[in-house]
């Protein structure tokens, strides 16, 4: 179960989000619409736990939650080596990321960017 409680979140100034209660059970399908700039990614990174609401409660009673955007994470400034050790972070798998790399036949581009 994650439960969000009381969440605002701001940028530069501006509340982007704000929240009084949102409860979801592992398995569900939750439905999020609004138009562009209501906050819809912003709420699905705070209940994933990679962004930290500005004021409000999360509660995670699970001990994984996945979290995969609409641009599939990649980030255009990391190197692969970076992205890697980004994601595994959050599974405490950084240990592996030798053998991903090798498998996908990445190791001598470990260090580039992606851009």
């Amino acid at each position: 179960m994650i439960t969000l409680e009381n969440i605002t979140y701001h940028i530069n100034g501006s509340v982007l989000l704000e929240l009084e209660s949102f409860t979801t059970f592992p398995g569900a399908i939750v439905k999020i619409s609004g138009h562009n700039g209501a906050g819809k990614t912003t709420f699905l990174r705070i209940l994933a736990g990679i962004i930290k609401p500005k004021s409000g409660d999360v509660i995670h009673t699970q001990k994984h939650v996945n979290y995969i955007g609409h641009n599939l994470g990649i980030k255009d400034d990391f190197t692969p080596m970076e992205q890697l050790l980004f994601w595994t972070g959050f599974e405490n798998t950084a240990m592996l990321i030798p053998a991903a790399l090798k498998i996908t036949q990445l190791e001598e581009m470990a260090n580039i960017f992606c851009h």
